[in-house]
């Protein structure tokens, strides 16, 4: 199938209360894996890789291209709904090359910039994508990591001022989405119960994954129902 916007993929899943996960691979082995696991479930999914535990120099000259190219190949042969992300790259430089190479959905790791700073790239990143049909999941601030320093916080559940201030939390999700792209149809990432693993990766991935085996549940959607 031709890649689905993860806009109405999720759209969909919501007037539907369902859930679309997201599965990264490091490999071809296992996005094909996370491919055939969701068709035998008959279920939509948003394949992708990540940037931050790649090996950098590797990442710019050979594993961002090579990512492109095994999840447009896994996209475009799957029996189900996909839409594949690019997900939390350490530069505005990489988001916006991947959607030149074909991603549809991008992410940029803003955990060590400043809420401004943030806004800032977000809305670089913004411009590009909306002229390219691209979905833009924004990240502000940092997830908590489970076992380790990070200084990540909960999003907190409620935008009032006085529910933020009571829960310690200076984040805004409706603020947020509004000075990122004064509209709707952009994704923001909260933080609600959810850690990074422990601790950070010992080493980079380099495409060298063992196959992954996953499952999920059906949406019972056919695949005709997902044109946009």
């Amino acid at each position: 199938m031709a890649l689905v916007s993860a806009g109405r993929m999720l759209s969909v899943a919501a007037d539907n209360r369902f859930a679309v996960g997201y599965f990264e691979a490091w490999s071809a082995e296992s996005v094909e894996a996370v491919v055939e696991a969701a068709e035998s479930a008959a279920s939509p999914v948003i394949i992708g890789f990540g940037g931050l535990t790649a090996e950098p120099a590797w990442f710019d000259r050979w594993g961002l291209r090579e990512a492109a190219a095994l999840g447009g190949v896994a996209a475009e042969t799957a029996t189900i709904p996909v839409s594949l992300i690019l997900n939390e790259v350490a530069t505005v430089r990489h988001c916006l090359r991947g959607i030149e190479l074909g991603f549809n959905y991008v992410m940029l790791d803003c955990s060590s910039l400043s809420y401004d700073e943030s806004i800032v790239a977000q809305r670089e990143i913004v411009a590009v994508a909306r002229r390219n049909g691209v979905c833009v999941e924004a990240e502000l601030g940092e997830l908590p990591i489970s076992g380790a320093d990070g200084t990540g916080e909960l999003t907190a559940p409620t935008p009032r001022e006085a529910s933020l201030k009571r829960r310690g939390s200076t984040y805004s999700p409706s603020r947020s989405a509004t000075s990122i792209s004064g509209s709707t149809g952009r994704r923001i990432s909260i933080s609600i119960f959810s850690t990074h693993s422990i601790g950070r990766l010992p080493f980079p991935w380099r495409c060298t994954a063992a196959p992954v085996s996953l499952s999920s549940r059906s949406s019972g959607r056919s695949t005709t129902e997902w044109s946009s």
